[in-house]
C-alpha cells in the first residue's frame, strides 16, 4: 500500500546535470561542448533561460 507520495517541486532531490549530460551526449550537441563552453555552463545557461520563460508563462 502506498503511504506517501513526494513531489520534488524545486528539483533538489536529484542531480539534473547528469540526465542533461546523457541527453547531450546522445545528440550532435556533444560536438559543441569544449573547454570554452563546458557542459555545466551550457546547462546553467539553458536553465536560466528556461526559468525566465517559465516566469513569462505563469504570468500570462
Amino acid at each position: 500500500m502506498i503511504k506517501a507520495v513526494y513531489f520534488d517541486l524545486d528539483d533538489t532531490l536529484y542531480d539534473q546535470l547528469q540526465p542533461f549530460q546523457l541527453a547531450v551526449q546522445s545528440t550532435d550537441l556533444i560536438h559543441h561542448i569544449n573547454e570554452q563552453l563546458p557542459i555545466e555552463d551550457l546547462y546553467r545557461r539553458i536553465r536560466r533561460h528556461s526559468d525566465l520563460l517559465w516566469e513569462k508563462h505563469i504570468s500570462g
